[in-house]
């Protein structure tokens, strides 16, 4: 229907998946177990949708941290389980072009234009100005403990989480290493 609708007024549509829940088991209480499987590709697929992907990604630390600072019950969650779920998405992501958070907030014009370029999708000039105030795309609306980015206003590089090589163990910083390469992050910013 949504799709019918964008057609007839010569729009392009354009859905952001939260694909964590098809992964990391209890995330949400609507999705108590993962698939390991990006639903949302196979469904559109299967319906006949043509589809142009990006995998907006940050560093597998900032990730870890976040889900155990910021999601209910994912105080204890562990590295190894972390590792597990995250490596299980980039390999399913493998294929996708991908976008870096902090690249994102380094430079969002240039890079909301290639996202958009990559999407078939226009370059919405005032995106700076008018992001803060699409408060449900995100997710974060719903959190209780909610992260700085949810009231946010600017786009700002802020505090970027430290690369592995910088803090935790020796097996913790060559955890967030592995998972950093294969998200696309050069070896560079992990020495």
């Amino acid at each position: 229907m949504v799709a019918r609708r964008c057609e007839r007024r010569k729009l392009r549509l354009c859905v952001r998946d939260w694909t964590a829940v098809n992964f990391i088991p209890s995330l949400s209480p609507l999705a108590p177990a993962a698939s390991g499987v990006l639903e949302q590709r196979l469904f559109l697929q299967q319906a006949g949708y043509e589809l142009r992907e990006i995998a907006f990604l940050r560093r597998s630390q900032a990730i870890f941290e976040s889900l155990r600072t910021f999601m209910p019950g994912f105080k204890t969650y562990s590295l190894t389980m972390f590792a597990e779920h995250y490596d299980a998405y980039l390999q399913a992501v493998a294929d996708c072009p991908k976008v870096q958070l902090e690249e994102f907030t380094r430079n969002p014009d240039a890079t909301l234009r290639r996202i958009c370029e990559v999407l078939g999708l226009d370059f919405p000039p005032k995106f700076k100005d008018e992001f803060h105030g699409k408060e449900t795309v995100t997710g974060n609306n719903t959190l209780k403990n909610k992260p700085p980015s949810a009231s946010a206003t600017r786009i700002t590089p802020g505090n970027a989480a430290p690369t592995p090589a910088q803090n935790g163990s020796a097996r913790e910083r060559s955890v967030f290493a592995g998972l950093d390469a294969l998200a696309g992050y050069g070896a560079e910013a992990n020495s």
